[in-house]
């Protein structure tokens, strides 16, 4: 009778160390459903986007930066993406020439799309210590056929539409790690169709309906480019979301959580 009770005590100690997270037993980190903002960068502001970090920072906000011709970067700019990278950040993948996917496909095929465009691109980032799980697409032309392609190598892809598409930008929180490509909408402040209370709108529906909502910028600068967003409207935008308690993640946070999901 006494080894059937210390039996039956280690069992009960065995089971509600299951439910209540013992430390002691293997633990799977389940996937995050918060409702969440991607805030993507594109093309080879590498040196704006550095020198933003802190602000970053500042909100404990994650972002990720799809950048283009790898093979045309100096070192100091490499050196720059690691520490984008080490900061939590994520780095993606926006093709080696920034060729216009659907395009491309259509005057040569999708496979040398794939050989000229993309695959040489993986390569110079991978020698160069990047693994990318991302890719977002120039110009935002993408299809079924070039979606199908590239998501036999990245977990998500990313493309737009225009402000006046935006319904397209939310994913259902339950969704965001099955959904192989994302669609986002500028958030520049040269975009002037869209202004920072449309943002705000769009993460208060976010956050109300339990989604994920994405968008794409590209330097993060005044206005020295044709195509960018102001540290302060940055800022803007992460202290709102951290106002109303919606997270800023990154695309390798999305790729986790999926694996984590198959575990």
């Amino acid at each position: 009778m006494k080894i059937c009770a210390l039996i039956l005590l280690a069992v009960i100690r065995l089971t509600s160390g299951l439910y209540a997270g013992d430390p002691n037993l293997p633990q799977t980190r389940q996937p995050a459903v918060k409702p969440s903002v991607l805030l993507t960068f594109d093309d080879v502001y590498i040196e704006q986007w550095l020198a933003v970090m802190p602000i970053f920072e500042r909100y404990n906000a994650k972002a990720t930066f799809f950048v283009a011709k790898f093979n045309e970067l100096t070192q100091e700019q490499i050196i720059a993406l690691k520490k984008i990278k080490a900061a939590g950040h994520t780095i993606g993948c926006h093709s080696l020439r920034h060729k216009k996917a659907v395009d491309y496909s259509k005057e040569f095929s999708l496979e040398q799309y794939w050989k000229d465009d993309v695959e040489p691109a993986i390569k110079f980032m991978t020698d160069n210590g990047f693994e990318p799980s991302c890719f977002a697409y120039p110009n935002s032309q993408n299809n079924a056929d070039t979606d199908k392609m590239l998501l036999k190598y990245f977990s998500h892809l990313r493309s737009g539409v225009r402000y006046s598409e935006a319904d397209a930008i939310f994913v259902p929180t339950g969704e965001i790690i099955n959904k192989g490509c994302l669609y986002g909408t500028s958030m520049d402040s040269s975009n002037k169709s869209l202004k920072i209370e449309d943002i705000f709108a769009m993460m208060d529906k976010a956050m109300a309906e339990d989604k994920c909502i994405v968008f794409y910028g590209h330097n993060i600068a005044d206005g020295t480019t044709r195509l960018y967003t102001t540290p302060e409207r940055l800022e803007q935008v992460l202290k709102y979301g951290q106002k109303i308690g919606i997270e800023f993640i990154g695309y390798d946070q999305i790729k986790r959580d999926k694996e984590c999901s198959r575990e």
